[in-house]
């Protein structure tokens, strides 16, 4: 079905302007609640797909360094990357945030 502009209306009303955002928010949110997070962070973990503690702690933190830097890569970001130093204390804390987040 399409409008008088002939845009296809299940695509429009699937994906209305500003939702991006608004989910990006919701996944910073979800993300500052993993202690040591900081925010020049936020950027490479949404870019790598990771929007919160579940999908953060489904990997090691070798693996998500990992990832963070292919991602970084292929997509030419210029923001810091962390390091396994880092990522490290992050997992400290994981069993009462993924309690807390389910």
């Amino acid at each position: 079905m399409r409008d008088p502009n002939g845009t296809d209306v299940h695509v429009r009303l699937y994906a209305p302007p500003g939702l991006d955002h608004f989910t990006d928010l919701a996944s910073m949110s979800r993300l500052a609640r993993v202690k040591n997070v900081g925010p020049k962070f936020v950027g490479v973990l949404l870019a790598a797909g990771i929007d919160g503690p579940k999908s953060l702690f489904k990997h090691t933190p070798e693996s998500l360094v990992k990832r963070l830097g292919e991602v970084a890569m292929e997509k030419n970001l210029t923001g810091p990357v962390p390091t396994l130093e880092q990522v490290g204390p992050w997992y400290a804390d994981q069993q009462s945030i993924s309690a807390a987040a389910e």
